[in-house]
Order: C-alpha cells, then structure tokens, then sequence
C-alpha cells in the first residue's frame, strides 16, 4: 500500500513538472494538491487521529508570506525535495525500516504542504494530516559514496560482459532463475534476499563482509525474465573514463540528494542504462573526476517508458550542476497518468 501511494504520488508531481514546463502554473498546483493528498490520507489510513501518530521532524519551519516565493524555481525545488523523501522512504522500505520510511514520507507530505502554502492554495487549517507543524526535513537516508558498495569497473572496462549486461546478467534475456544462480554461486556476495510476493520478482544484496545493500534486481513475475538491474558502486569509476567508453548522453536530469550534495543522471538510451554522477556540492560543477555512484541497466522498453514519462534535459559538458538544474527540458513526457484521490 505504502509503494502504491508512493507511486501515485511521484505520478501527479511528474504531471505537475510538465504543467510548469508548459507555462500552467495553476494546473500545475492542481496536481500539487493531488499529490498532497494522496500522502496525506495515506498517512491517517496507517496513523489515524486516535492512534500514536508517525515521528515528527523537529526543525524550524520557514517563514510564510513572501511575496515572490512562489515561482517556477521554488515550486521544482519543492518538488525535488518531496521526490528525494520518497526515494529515501523506499529505500527504508527495502531495509524493512517501517519508522525511517515514515518519517520519510511525511517529509515529502510536509514539503507539498509548505510548498502549496506559500503558494496560497492552502490555507494553515487546511490541513488534516496527522503532521501537526509542517518542518524543514532533514536528510536520513543511504549514503551516496561508501566503500561497502559493490567493486565494480564493468561499465568502462566490458569485463567480464559490456552494458547493459553485468555479470553475465542481461535484463531482456537472462531468466529470473538463472541471474538468481549467478548470485547465489559468487562469494562476492551475501544477504541475498529475495521478495516475491509482489507483482513482480526482486532481489537485494550485498558486497561480503559489508552492512549496506549495494545493489537490487527485478524480474517481471509473468515472463520470468529480468527487467533491471540497480547497482550502487564504491567511487571507482570517474565521468572522464565514461565518456571515453560510451560518449556522450543523450539525456540528463539533475536531482539534489542531500542539502550539499546532488545527482546528475546520464541517459544513453540505446544501450540502455541511466549512469548516477556525483557532484559533492550543489554549487559545483560536473568533473572529469566526479565519481560514478550507481548504474541503471534496464530493458529497451523499460527505457521507452523513462524517455515517455519523464521531464529530461540536454547534454551540456562539464558545467555546474545548477547550469544543469535550470536548464530547458529537451523532451517532456509524452503520456501522463494523474489519479485523483477518491475519484
């Protein structure tokens, strides 16, 4: 239930990056509120009034009341900080962490709550949440750079098998059965875990000897067949050694992870994968040595339906990440799926 709401809710903030792209401001709060919405009953459904309510944040709230602090900018902003909780929420979800993924998700709920606010479409007594104060959400979640992560230089070196293939596993060809015996049969590895009482087959792991997960692997529970691979890496591999092997991307998206730190995505949708660069702060630019943090492998139709539903963004060199973050969008989604809760 949590994942569901999770993915609605990422749904109608995506609707709602398109609508500011296009110049709709008050559809895009529209689909602001949708979003809100959705968190905000999901958590009376699992917390309601007369039960102990979800652990709050406890920094101060910002002030209200600006004049000009609903623009385009402020609004994406919002819209990053709600999407980088929810990312963290599923990641504690994984880890079986029901009270770090809570928080999580109320620090998405607190900022669309905030965001539509200072927007004026929400007035202080509007809110039912069981999120008394709304708060500036601090960052909980996995770290981005860490040497328990997976050991791993494939990507630039083609050993022993070239992207999208990763240890002689292939998302689109190689069986659920057969990745699983792969994984199972390296000592590299330990903490397999497998979940298949979803709609689909996953898998979770680790580098030997470590704590962290490192990396996830998913199989469509119908064909049996692997659909994408998430491996996060210890720092081994740099931008310049990437394009070198696979040239330039053809799409970005610029993501802020932490208050200091942030991602830009790499897209070659013809291999394809979507490559995680680092930029260790956010008033930085993209290097030639800034670290690969993670790696995307997925099927083709996987990649159609990043490329159809996603805001993405040009390639521009090694320029700073907020060059990349206030950039034009190159593509917009193609398809849109907003559900509107109670309807």
């Amino acid at each position: 239930y949590l994942r569901e709401i999770s993915f609605v809710t990422q749904d109608s903030m995506m609707s709602a990056e398109y609508l500011l792209d296009e110049g709709e401001l008050s559809e895009a709060l529209l689909n602001l509120e949708y979003a809100w919405e959705w968190l905000d009953f999901m958590l009376l459904d699992c917390w309601p009034a007369d039960t102990t309510a979800p652990p709050t944040a406890t920094a101060p709230r910002p002030a209200l009341g600006s004049e000009d602090i609903c623009t385009e900018r402020y609004l994406r902003e919002s819209i990053i900080s709600a999407q980088t909780a929810l990312i963290v929420a599923e990641y504690w979800l994984d880890e079986g962490d029901m009270a770090s993924a809570t928080v999580e998700f109320q620090h998405a709920e607190e900022w669309l709550k905030l965001a539509l606010r200072n927007c004026g479409t929400m007035a202080d007594d509007d809110a039912s949440s069981a999120t008394a104060t709304p708060a500036v959400p601090a960052y909980s979640g996995p770290p981005l750079l860490s040497p328990d992560f997976l050991d791993d230089t494939s990507l630039v070196t083609n050993d022993p098998c070239a992207a999208p293939c990763w240890n002689y596993i292939t998302p689109g060809e190689t069986t659920w059965d057969e990745a699983l015996a792969i994984l199972e049969d390296d000592p590299r590895f330990s903490n397999i875990e497998t979940d298949n009482e979803r709609e689909f087959l996953g898998v979770d792991w680790q580098k030997a000897g470590t704590d962290l997960f490192c990396c996830r692997m998913v199989a469509n529970d119908t064909t049996e067949v692997v659909e994408f691979l998430f491996l996060s890496l210890s720092p081994q591999i740099t931008l310049d050694r990437v394009l070198a092997v696979h040239g330039e991307p053809t799409y970005t998206i610029a993501q802020t992870y932490t208050q200091t730190a942030a991602i830009v995505q790499l897209l070659y949708p013809d291999t394809p994968m979507i490559i995680w660069v680092v930029v260790d702060d956010t008033r930085r630019a993209l290097a030639p040595d800034s670290d690969v943090v993670a790696l995307f492998y997925m099927t083709d139709e996987q990649m159609a339906l990043v490329i159809d539903t996603t805001v993405l963004y040009g390639w521009a060199g090694y320029q700073s990440y907020e060059a990349y973050q206030d950039a034009a969008p190159v593509v917009t989604p193609a398809m849109t799926l907003t559900l509107v809760p109670g309807r």
